[in-house]
């Protein structure tokens, strides 16, 4: 035998379906909102199709870069001190520091980024 539904549980029954539809009104709006932005992107001509977050591309090492005090650092050109420490096979960090305290490293390679956990980055060149 069914269970007979009380008029409270139908009223929420009834809440729920209401509430469905306004979610999948939002939604509809939300994808024609997407259509016409990616139009109006479009027709300005020159910019990246994947302007939009879910169409970004892939990066790569090649165009990845850190962005701090209105300057750009590329990571082809400048590595962290571990990604230096391995490309230049150096066996760890220490060994730059080392140089650096020898003098052997000039300061225009040598980055700090404070208002980046001060992240330190190494121009990628031979120092010995």
């Amino acid at each position: 035998m069914a269970k007979e539904q009380t008029p409270e549980v139908l009223q929420r029954i009834e809440q729920l379906e209401q509430s469905k539809i306004i979610i999948d009104n939002k939604i509809s709006r939300l994808q024609e909102l997407r259509t016409s932005t990616q139009a109006e992107i479009n027709k300005l001509g020159g910019m990246p199709t994947y302007a939009l977050p879910d169409q970004a591309p892939q990066t790569t090492e090649s165009d990845t870069y850190i962005y701090s005090q209105g300057e750009t650092y590329p990571l082809t050109v400048w590595l962290t001190f571990a990604h230096y420490a391995e490309a230049h096979q150096l066996g760890s960090t220490e060994v730059i520091d080392e140089w650096i305290s020898k003098g052997l490293v000039p300061a225009n390679d040598l980055r700090t980024f404070a208002d980046l956990d001060d992240i330190r980055l190494i121009r990628d060149k031979l120092y010995i």
